[in-house]
Order: structure tokens, then C-alpha cells, then sequence
């Protein structure tokens, strides 16, 4: 057989197993983190659009019309005892 030598130099697969582990953990955390905060900061403006609701009844021209800030058509059935 004929081997052609091309000069690059391949690591090991143990190694380059590993490094790709590394990576992956690195962006499996920063993808983490990152959706943390994005997910506090969505909590965060809900609760205080909430407290303003309740304490004051105005809401914000963006919330208007959601369920949760307003009286919610009455469910059929809904507290009448069986």
C-alpha cells in the first residue's frame, strides 16, 4: 500500500474527544446563564405590570387585552355545585 504524507498533524481522538466536551460544557453554561436572565428579566416585567394592575387598575397599552389583566368571560359550569 501507498501512504501519502500530507503533514498535518491529527490529534488523538481521547484529545480531541475532550476538547469537544470542553466546548460543549463552556456553551452549554453560557446558553444557561444567558436564559436565566432572559427569563428573570420577562418575570420581573410581569410581576411589576401586575403590582401596577392591582394597585393602581391601570395597564400598559401593551398588556391590555390579556386575560390576566382584565375580568375573563364567565366559564360555563364554573362554581355551581354539582
Amino acid at each position: 500500500m501507498l501512504a501519502v504524507t500530507t503533514g498535518i498533524v491529527v490529534p488523538e481522538p481521547s484529545t480531541v474527544t475532550l476538547c469537544g466536551l470542553g466546548i460543549g460544557l463552556v456553551v452549554a453554561v453560557v446558553y444557561w446563564i444567558i436564559l436565566g436572565l432572559v427569563a428573570s428579566a420577562a418575570s420581573s416585567i410581569l410581576i411589576a405590570a401586575l403590582y401596577r394592575s392591582a394597585t393602581t387598575g391601570k395597564v400598559a397599552e401593551d398588556f391590555q387585552g390579556l386575560p390576566m389583566f382584565g375580568t375573563a368571560p364567565p366559564r360555563p359550569g364554573y362554581g355551581t355545585p354539582p
